[in-house]
Protein backbone atom coordinates (compact mmCIF):
# COMPACT_ATOMS: atom_id res chain seq x y z
CA UNK A 1 0.00 0.00 0.00
CA UNK A 2 1.32 3.37 -0.93
CA UNK A 3 2.04 5.63 1.97
CA UNK A 4 0.17 8.75 2.96
CA UNK A 5 3.05 10.99 1.79
CA UNK A 6 2.81 9.54 -1.71
CA UNK A 7 -0.78 10.72 -2.05
CA UNK A 8 -0.01 14.12 -0.54
CA UNK A 9 2.73 14.53 -3.15
CA UNK A 10 0.30 13.53 -5.91
CA UNK A 11 -2.10 16.22 -4.66
CA UNK A 12 0.68 18.84 -4.70
CA UNK A 13 1.70 17.85 -8.24
CA UNK A 14 -1.89 18.03 -9.44
CA UNK A 15 -2.38 21.44 -7.85
CA UNK A 16 0.82 22.80 -9.46
CA UNK A 17 -0.22 21.42 -12.84
CA UNK A 18 -3.65 23.02 -12.60
CA UNK A 19 -2.20 26.35 -11.43
CA UNK A 20 0.19 26.33 -14.39
CA UNK A 21 -2.67 25.81 -16.85
CA UNK A 22 -4.96 28.30 -15.13
CA UNK A 23 -7.50 25.60 -14.29
CA UNK A 24 -7.30 25.55 -10.52
CA UNK A 25 -11.11 25.45 -10.45
CA UNK A 26 -10.85 21.78 -11.47
CA UNK A 27 -9.31 20.68 -8.18
CA UNK A 28 -11.85 18.87 -6.00
CA UNK A 29 -10.22 19.53 -2.62
CA UNK A 30 -9.19 23.15 -2.43
CA UNK A 31 -6.58 23.16 0.34
CA UNK A 32 -3.81 20.75 1.19
CA UNK A 33 -4.91 20.71 4.83
CA UNK A 34 -8.41 19.64 3.81
CA UNK A 35 -6.94 16.97 1.51
CA UNK A 36 -4.77 15.58 4.33
CA UNK A 37 -7.76 15.56 6.68
CA UNK A 38 -9.88 13.65 4.17
CA UNK A 39 -6.99 11.30 3.41
CA UNK A 40 -6.57 10.49 7.10
CA UNK A 41 -10.32 9.93 7.42
CA UNK A 42 -10.18 7.45 4.54
CA UNK A 43 -7.39 5.45 6.18
CA UNK A 44 -9.03 5.47 9.62
CA UNK A 45 -12.51 4.65 8.33
CA UNK A 46 -11.29 1.82 6.13
CA UNK A 47 -9.17 0.29 8.88
CA UNK A 48 -12.30 0.09 11.03
CA UNK A 49 -13.94 -2.22 8.46
CA UNK A 50 -13.35 -5.57 10.11
CA UNK A 51 -15.55 -7.41 7.61
CA UNK A 52 -13.20 -7.01 4.62
CA UNK A 53 -9.82 -8.53 3.89
CA UNK A 54 -6.58 -6.65 3.14
CA UNK A 55 -7.06 -6.83 -0.64
CA UNK A 56 -10.55 -5.31 -0.38
CA UNK A 57 -9.31 -2.72 2.12
CA UNK A 58 -6.49 -1.64 -0.19
CA UNK A 59 -8.83 -1.35 -3.20
CA UNK A 60 -11.35 0.62 -1.15
CA UNK A 61 -8.64 3.06 -0.07
CA UNK A 62 -7.32 3.42 -3.63
CA UNK A 63 -10.83 4.07 -4.97
CA UNK A 64 -11.64 6.71 -2.38
CA UNK A 65 -8.31 8.48 -2.93
CA UNK A 66 -8.86 8.35 -6.68
CA UNK A 67 -12.14 10.23 -6.15
CA UNK A 68 -10.34 12.83 -4.01
CA UNK A 69 -7.81 13.39 -6.80
CA UNK A 70 -10.35 13.56 -9.62
CA UNK A 71 -10.52 16.75 -11.59
CA UNK A 72 -13.81 18.61 -11.90
CA UNK A 73 -15.42 18.78 -15.32
CA UNK A 74 -17.17 21.66 -16.98
CA UNK A 75 -20.86 21.21 -17.77
CA UNK A 76 -20.07 20.61 -21.45
CA UNK A 77 -17.35 18.05 -20.61
CA UNK A 78 -19.73 16.34 -18.21
CA UNK A 79 -22.44 16.06 -20.89
CA UNK A 80 -19.93 14.64 -23.38
CA UNK A 81 -18.76 12.13 -20.77
CA UNK A 82 -22.35 10.99 -20.19
CA UNK A 83 -22.96 10.57 -23.94
CA UNK A 84 -19.76 8.55 -24.28
CA UNK A 85 -20.67 6.34 -21.31
CA UNK A 86 -24.17 5.74 -22.65
CA UNK A 87 -22.81 4.77 -26.05
CA UNK A 88 -20.21 2.41 -24.53
CA UNK A 89 -22.83 0.85 -22.25
CA UNK A 90 -25.18 0.24 -25.16
CA UNK A 91 -22.37 -1.43 -27.13
CA UNK A 92 -21.47 -3.67 -24.18
CA UNK A 93 -25.14 -4.54 -23.58
CA UNK A 94 -25.60 -5.42 -27.24
CA UNK A 95 -22.51 -7.63 -27.25
CA UNK A 96 -23.82 -9.48 -24.19
CA UNK A 97 -27.18 -10.40 -25.77
CA UNK A 98 -26.17 -13.94 -26.90
CA UNK A 99 -24.88 -14.78 -23.41
CA UNK A 100 -28.00 -13.32 -21.80
CA UNK A 101 -30.24 -15.43 -24.02
CA UNK A 102 -28.29 -18.57 -23.16
CA UNK A 103 -28.63 -17.83 -19.44
CA UNK A 104 -32.34 -17.12 -19.93
CA UNK A 105 -32.80 -20.65 -21.31
CA UNK A 106 -31.57 -22.08 -18.00
CA UNK A 107 -33.98 -20.13 -15.80
CA UNK A 108 -36.93 -22.16 -14.55
CA UNK A 109 -39.93 -21.64 -12.31
CA UNK A 110 -40.46 -20.94 -9.53
CA UNK A 111 -38.48 -17.77 -10.06
CA UNK A 112 -35.82 -17.03 -7.48
CA UNK A 113 -35.20 -13.42 -6.45
CA UNK A 114 -31.86 -13.20 -8.30
CA UNK A 115 -33.50 -14.38 -11.53
CA UNK A 116 -36.32 -11.87 -11.18
CA UNK A 117 -33.70 -9.13 -10.87
CA UNK A 118 -31.76 -10.48 -13.87
CA UNK A 119 -34.84 -10.64 -16.08
CA UNK A 120 -35.87 -7.14 -15.06
CA UNK A 121 -32.37 -5.80 -15.75
CA UNK A 122 -32.19 -7.51 -19.15
CA UNK A 123 -35.57 -6.12 -20.20
CA UNK A 124 -34.59 -2.66 -18.95
CA UNK A 125 -31.34 -2.80 -20.94
CA UNK A 126 -33.23 -3.96 -24.05
CA UNK A 127 -31.33 -7.25 -24.15
CA UNK A 128 -34.56 -9.27 -24.11
CA UNK A 129 -38.30 -8.59 -24.40
CA UNK A 130 -40.99 -9.89 -22.12
CA UNK A 131 -42.19 -12.01 -25.06
CA UNK A 132 -38.80 -13.79 -25.06
CA UNK A 133 -39.74 -15.45 -21.76
CA UNK A 134 -41.46 -18.82 -21.98
CA UNK A 135 -45.09 -19.03 -20.87
CA UNK A 136 -44.28 -20.26 -17.33
CA UNK A 137 -41.69 -17.55 -16.77
CA UNK A 138 -44.08 -14.90 -18.05
CA UNK A 139 -46.76 -16.00 -15.60
CA UNK A 140 -44.35 -16.02 -12.67
CA UNK A 141 -42.73 -12.72 -13.64
CA UNK A 142 -46.15 -11.03 -13.93
CA UNK A 143 -46.58 -11.54 -10.18
CA UNK A 144 -43.58 -9.34 -9.34
CA UNK A 145 -43.23 -5.64 -8.63
CA UNK A 146 -40.48 -5.59 -11.27
CA UNK A 147 -43.03 -6.50 -13.89
CA UNK A 148 -45.38 -3.77 -12.68
CA UNK A 149 -42.63 -1.17 -12.88
CA UNK A 150 -41.57 -2.23 -16.38
CA UNK A 151 -45.21 -2.27 -17.50
CA UNK A 152 -45.85 1.18 -16.02
CA UNK A 153 -42.82 2.56 -17.86
CA UNK A 154 -43.66 0.81 -21.17
CA UNK A 155 -40.43 -1.20 -21.22
CA UNK A 156 -41.81 -4.72 -21.63
CA UNK A 157 -41.81 -5.29 -25.39
CA UNK A 158 -39.56 -2.66 -26.89
CA UNK A 159 -37.24 -3.73 -29.67
CA UNK A 160 -34.05 -5.24 -28.33
CA UNK A 161 -30.71 -3.66 -29.17
CA UNK A 162 -29.98 -6.27 -31.83
CA UNK A 163 -33.35 -5.57 -33.52
CA UNK A 164 -32.93 -1.80 -33.74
Amino acid sequence: MKLRNHYIEKYREQKKELEATGELWRICVESEEEFIEKLDDIFIETLMFDFINDFQRENTIKGKIHVLLQKKLSKEEWKEEIKLNEKETEIADKEAIPVVREILKTITTPLEWENIVKISKWIWRKQIKFDDLNHDLQNEFKKTSHYERLKRENKLNRKTLDEE
